[in-house]
């Protein structure tokens, strides 16, 4: 699979006319601020905000 230059990126992303989506995943969701938070969310409690 070839890689993605930057001058390629760079024309995909000038190039989208509708949206553009970011998605950022970390290998491991457990941040010790937002614990208990996680807590309920994985407990199926609604969401709080």
């Amino acid at each position: 699979m070839p890689s993605l230059t930057n001058a390629g990126f760079d024309e995909l992303f000038d190039g989208t006319t509708k949206s553009v989506f970011r998605l950022e995943t970390l290998p491991v969701y457990n941040p010790v601020s937002e614990a208990s938070s996680l807590k309920s969310y994985l407990a199926g409690d609604p969401c709080r905000g």
